[in-house]
């Protein structure tokens, strides 16, 4: 359905995965020490890619939040539950996902890479699920909390790869 702020369903999912999964942690490390639940939404997801059997690389170099930590999960949580749904449309071999997070001074970048299995409309996202009223909210979702932000957001399909590239530039420090 897409995680957003005012969502009921948001604020119960994030209480109960911590609980669920208070020690897991991505890989064998914590990601960010001051957010434990974006390191929540972050191992859940990873844990659902290798039961889904999708190759997963990351290489992440964050120093701060550019956005609150609520909004990081919404990004980081529909970003990664996208690209889970698209890889599993692969055959087994090709299912992969690159997470790339770095930061350069005050300038974050954030890079989600997942194998499709066809082209992506690149104009306006339509969910392919049956119930489209419930569903396709993620990207508004994600896109809003970036324009809020001052960053940029693009997505790119390509090579049999679907690619959302999003910048954060402004100064500021969130938990």
């Amino acid at each position: 359905t897409g995680l957003h702020r005012n969502s009921n369903l948001f604020t119960q999912s994030c209480k109960g995965l911590c609980h669920v999964t208070p020690s897991f942690q991505f890989g064998s490390f914590s990601i960010f020490k001051r957010s434990s639940h974006w390191n929540c939404i972050l191992n859940y997801e990873y844990e659902r890619m290798q039961q889904q059997k999708i190759k997963f690389t990351q290489k992440i170099e964050l120093y701060k939040l550019p956005v609150k930590g609520e909004d990081m999960m919404i990004i980081m949580g529909n970003l990664l539950e996208n690209a889970i749904e698209a890889s599993m449309k692969c055959q087994i071999e090709e299912r992969r996902i690159e997470l790339t997070i770095q930061q350069i001074n005050e300038i974050v970048f954030l890079d989600v890479k997942n194998s499709i299995s066809d082209t992506v409309n690149l104009n306006g996202f339509q969910s392919q699920k049956a119930d489209k009223i419930m569903h396709g909210w993620g990207m508004k979702n994600i896109k809003q909390i970036v324009d809020e932000n001052h960053g940029e957001m693009q997505c790119a399909c390509k090579e049999g790869m679907f690619d959302v590239n999003i910048i954060f530039m402004e100064d500021k420090e969130y938990e």
